[in-house]
C-alpha cells in the first residue's frame, strides 16, 4: 500500500472521529486494497507462502521431539496472514517487487520461530544471526523494501520477548528485570500504535546508539541463557531502564514532529 493510500485512509478514520463504523470501514477498504494488490502480484505471493512453509520445518522437527511445540500452529497461522495483508509493502520507492525478497525472508524467519526459543534457548543464536544478516543482505543486494521495515521491529519484539521469558521460566532472571523488558519492547509497539493511527506513517528509524545498545542487551541475554553469567543481571538493570528511556523520548520527539493527517 502507498503512503498516500495509509495517510487517507487514517484521514477517513480521524473525519469519523474513531466510531465503529469508521473502523468497519478502515478495515474493509485496507483488506480490499490488500486483495488487489495481492491478485496484481501472484508470483510474490506465490513465493512467500513457499518461504513462510520452509520456515516451519525447524518447528516441525522440534514438535516430534516436543508435543508442547503444537501451540506454536496458530502463531504460525497468526503471522502468515498477518503478513499476507501487507504483501504490498515489499516495495521500494513505489517499485513493486515481482518476488517475496530473501531478506524479508530471514526477518520472517525470525518472527515464526521465535516463540520455540521459551522450549529451547538454543534456538536463539541462529535467530539472532538473521537480525544481523537481513539488512546485510538488503543492502549488499539491493533489496530494502518497506515490508522489511514493517516487519523487522516486530520480529525483534517476538525474538526478545521469546528469549527473555525463556530466562525467567528458567529462574535466570529476577521478576522486575522481566517486567523492565516488556516495557521496553513490547510496550514500545504498543505506542507506536496509537501514535501511529492518530498521527500518520511515518519512517521511525533508530540511530547508531540504540542499535548497538540492543545489541549489547541482545549478547548479555545470550550470554545468561547458556552462561548462566550472573554478572550479566547486573549489566541488565542499567542498560533496559536505559533503552525505556529512550524510547520515552523519542516518542515524544515523534509525536512532536510528525505531520498528523488532514
Amino acid at each position: 500500500m502507498s503512503s498516500s493510500f495509509v495517510t487517507d485512509l487514517l484521514a477517513r478514520l480521524a473525519r469519523g472521529r474513531y466510531r465503529p463504523s469508521a473502523w468497519t470501514a478502515f478495515f474493509s477498504r485496507a483488506f480490499r486494497r490488500s486483495a488487489e494488490l495481492n491478485r496484481e502480484r501472484p508470483t510474490r505471493v506465490v513465493s512467500f507462502h513457499a518461504y513462510a512453509v520452509a520456515c516451519a520445518l525447524p518447528a516441525l522437527v522440534l514438535m516430534r521431539h516436543d508435543v508442547r511445540a503444537l501451540w506454536w500452529i496458530p502463531w504460525f497461522v497468526l503471522v502468515v496472514a498477518w503478513c499476507h495483508i501487507h504483501l504490498g509493502l515489499v516495495e521500494h520507492g513505489g517499485r513493486p517487487y515481482r518476488r517475496f525478497l530473501v531478506p524479508n525472508a530471514l526477518t520472517l524467519l525470525r518472527f515464526l520461530l521465535s516463540p520455540l526459543i521459551v522450549l529451547d534457548p538454543v534456538i536463539a543464536i541462529p535467530l539472532a544471526l538473521t537480525d544481523l544478516l537481513d539488512g546485510v543482505l538488503a543492502r549488499r543486494l539491493g533489496q530494502t523494501s518497506r515490508f522489511g521495515r514493517f516487519l523487522d521491529p516486530q520480529a525483534d519484539v517476538a525474538f526478545m520477548v521469546s528469549l527473555v521469558t525463556a530466562l525467567f521460566v528458567r529462574d535466570l532472571i529476577p521478576l522486575p528485570l522481566y517486567v523492565l523488558t516488556l516495557l521496553r519492547w513490547p510496550g514500545t509497539l504498543l505506542l507506536a500504535i496509537p501514535l501511529y493511527i492518530v498521527r500518520g506513517p511515518a519512517e521511525l528509524r533508530p540511530g547508531l546508539a540504540p542499535r548497538v545498545l540492543l545489541a549489547v542487551i541482545m549478547a548479555l541475554l545470550i550470554a545468561l541463557a547458556f552462561l548462566e553469567a550472573r554478572w550479566a543481571v547486573t549489566a541488565l538493570y542499567v542498560l533496559v531502564p536505559g533503552s525505556v528511556l529512550y524510547v520515552v523520548y523519542r516518542g515524544l520527539s515523534w509525536r512532536k514532529s510528525l505531520p498528523g493527517p488532514s
